[in-house]
């Protein structure tokens, strides 16, 4: 809260002068907005270039509190094929990534990172509500059951009190469609 006369002088009174400060910081918001794509794309072509998925780590780095990085993040994931380490804190290359980069060929026949494909698809326009809820929730199980081996002891003095609650998982997901079925090893 305000206190003295100093604090009071920080707003901008004047209703023109707050409207033309509005402005400019839109204006500024998205120059910046564009540059932290540029360089997201850049990360992109070096990334492509040279298979180091700690360039992107700088991007994160730099940005200030506020700007969407899970945003950020997921873009990465979803064009270029890595992934947001929260344990370390950087970036890594996602295995299970499918999707492949999008390449042109160069004059000599060379597939290069398609960068206009990249410059069209911004970060700020990619929607990560896209993800397909199962493939969340088939995330989070496999981090609990990795979880759970690496505590195999600590899990195995809660079985008893945990059944309850994996017995009401099990018939919540039969109740919302997802069945059960056994899984093998065996490819089809």
């Amino acid at each position: 809260m305000p206190t003295t006369i100093k604090d009071q002088d920080y707003a901008v009174r004047d209703f023109e002068k707050f409207q033309a400060m509005c402005k400019k910081v839109g204006t500024q918001a998205k120059t910046l907005q564009e540059n932290i794509h540029r360089c997201i794309s850049s990360g992109g072509f070096h990334y492509h270039a040279h298979s180091n998925a700690s360039v992107f780590n700088e991007i994160v780095k730099v940005l200030p509190e506020g700007i969407r990085m899970e945003r950020i993040k997921e873009y990465c994931n979803f064009h270029f094929g890595v992934v947001w380490n929260e344990a370390d804190a950087t970036f890594k290359k996602d295995k299970k990534w499918e999707r492949g980069f999008v390449t042109t060929p160069d004059a000599d026949g060379n597939e290069v990172l398609d960068i206009g494909h990249y410059r069209a698809n911004k970060w700020f326009d990619h929607n990560v509500q896209k993800l397909d809820p199962a493939w969340l929730l088939k995330k989070k199980i496999e981090a609990l059951s990795k979880a759970m081996e690496k505590h195999a002891p600590e899990v195995s003095k809660q079985r008893h009190g945990a059944m309850g609650a994996w017995y009401d998982l099990l018939n919540k997901g039969t109740e919302m469609g997802l069945t059960v079925q056994k899984q093998t090893k065996e490819v089809a």
